[in-house]
């Protein structure tokens, strides 16, 4: 099996009979998205979670789809995750405005093994780049809860 079909049956469901915290949520009326800055199709991630609560996709696609970012934009994994980061306030500020209750997902790709990705602007205080990338993606999700 290739890495866009395990955890799936003969009818390409994914993980069929599972109850996910996604389907719980969808069943109680929130709005879901999630945010990742690779392809979603990747691991069989938009199956799942087009499959399992009905969940917003917002992924390298869908970023190039609408323009946000070049037809042709690819760095480590897809997109850094200082971009992310915008994307998710941006998306965070439009489902506070619902009348609903909202679940906003991120997966941030600038840690993913081997030495991750290091930004243009992330400082160097530590001996090894993968040491300064984990180290900048924390301050990244300090600021974004901030």
């Amino acid at each position: 099996m290739d890495g866009n079909s395990y955890a799936t049956d003969k009818k390409n469901h994914f993980l069929p009979g599972v109850t996910s915290l996604n389907n719980i949520l969808d069943k109680h009326g929130y709005q879901q998205k999630i945010l990742l800055g690779s392809d979603a199709t990747f691991g069989g991630r938009r199956s799942y979670f087009t499959q399992h609560g009905n969940v917003q996709i917002d992924d390298l696609l869908t970023a190039r789809k609408d323009g946000r970012l070049p037809e042709d934009y690819y760095v480590w994994w897809g997109y850094e995750d200082s971009k992310l980061f915008e994307y998710a306030k941006e998306s965070a500020l439009e489902l506070s405005k619902l009348d609903q209750p909202f679940n906003l997902t991120m997966l941030t790709e600038n840690t993913h093994h081997i030495g991750g990705y290091p930004e243009p602007d992330m400082p160097e205080k530590y001996g090894d780049q993968y040491s300064n990338v984990i180290a900048f993606s924390d301050h990244q999700i300090v600021e974004f809860i901030k």
